[in-house]
């Protein structure tokens, strides 16, 4: 397996990119040590946005390739950052006391 060559990152064609794709396929397990480690090393050095977007093109890919979704449906991976919905933290409500009005100090309860 060979890094990819100028002509084909200039411009990547359908044959180039189905060939990698046989070429992952028939690769190791993720459950491999070795496989895993190496890959946890390759993903800790991408920032937050290119790990989103590696995410959802996998995800895409996968649902094209098991026909669950049609390429022309699946996300786009320069979707990455607009899918990304921040998580609302809920605002804790001081607790109270229900039983006695506001402001009250109850000494002994």
């Amino acid at each position: 397996m060979k890094d990819p060559t100028a002509k084909q990152l200039k411009n990547p064609d359908f044959k180039a990119i189905a060939n990698n794709i046989n070429l992952l396929r028939g690769g190791k397990s993720v459950k491999d040590p070795e496989v895993r480690k190496n890959l946890k090393d390759y993903l800790d050095k991408l920032g937050r946005e290119e790990r989103q977007q590696v995410l959802v093109y996998l995800n895409s890919l996968a649902q094209v390739m098991a026909g669950v979704k049609s390429g022309s449906a699946a996300l786009d991976p320069a979707q990455a950052e607009k899918e990304a919905k921040p998580v609302a933290k809920k605002k804790k409500e001081p607790k109270t006391n229900s039983s006695k009005p506001p402001g009250v100090i109850v000494v002994g309860a």
